[in-house]
């Protein structure tokens, strides 16, 4: 009997914490969707009122006023972007020496491209020339050896000769017009006989020589008197090398025009 007893108390209180347990979870079912929901539900319906008034408030705006409230937004990105100028000591005096160029007369392409560097000797052609011929003096050949070897050694890429004549010594010299058709022949023939010499006191060169053959089309000065004629009669040598600064490059022209 007293172990019945015992057994029925335990039940009773069994039950007692069951229903105190479904009581609390009753509660707590309550609580959902309750006073937290319409807090957040309140948030959203506010949301969504601020936007309606937004777009009610743009819908009346002229165009230049959207624009100004556009900006407001992204006034705070747009920063200012202040560059250092700094020009170093080494760059200030190579931009001296290509001022120097310019003033000088020297051709961009006569000065560097990309990593080579091209020289230009201008040689006058009566300095290489007996009157009415083609064939190059003794003198105009040890001109050109003395002129040309510095270039003439490493790192040669090309080398292209120009010839050029003035409007009048195609027709002064009938030997001449009778073996050349125009000026542009007589030319082309006195820079093969140039890149003729080059060949053959410069071996290393290679196939890497060409010319071109202007005639009277590209002259120095207006063909208006025998002075201006004389410097218009001239052969360009005109010779391409890798190098690996400018500063290399310029050196040379300053040192082709001094």
């Amino acid at each position: 009997k007293k172990e019945s007893a015992q057994l029925e108390n335990d039940v009773d209180s069994y039950k007692a914490e069951l229903a105190l347990l479904e009581d609390k979870d009753s509660k707590n079912s309550d609580n959902i969707g309750g006073a937290s929901f319409f807090v957040s539900f309140a948030d959203i319906i506010s949301v969504l009122l601020c936007f309606f008034i937004l777009f009610f408030a743009m819908g009346s705006l002229d165009g230049n006023k959207v624009k100004q409230l556009a900006s407001t937004f992204s006034e705070q990105k747009t920063k200012k972007m202040v560059f250092n100028a700094y020009v170093s000591e080494d760059e200030l005096e190579m931009l001296g020496k290509v001022k120097e160029l310019v003033l000088d007369n020297v051709r961009p392409e006569d000065i560097i491209g990309g990593e080579t560097k091209t020289t230009g000797y201008v040689i006058s052609g009566t300095d290489l020339f007996y009157p009415g011929e083609i064939e190059l003096s003794e003198e105009g050949i040890e001109l050109l050896k003395t002129k040309l070897q510095n270039d003439l050694t490493d790192n040669v890429k090309e080398v292209i000769v120009e010839g050029h004549t003035d409007d009048k010594e195609f027709s002064a010299f009938p030997k001449i017009s009778k073996k050349y058709k125009n000026s542009i022949e007589l030319s082309s023939a006195r820079a093969v006989k140039v890149v003729e010499m080059i060949e053959k006191n410069f071996t290393s060169l290679g196939s890497n020589i060409g010319i071109r053959a202007y005639g009277s089309n590209r002259p120095l000065k207006p063909n208006t008197s025998d002075v201006n004629r004389a410097f218009n009669r001239r052969v360009v040598v005109k010779i391409t090398k890798e190098v690996k600064k400018i500063d290399a490059s310029l050196d040379s022209h300053e040192k082709t025009s001094g």
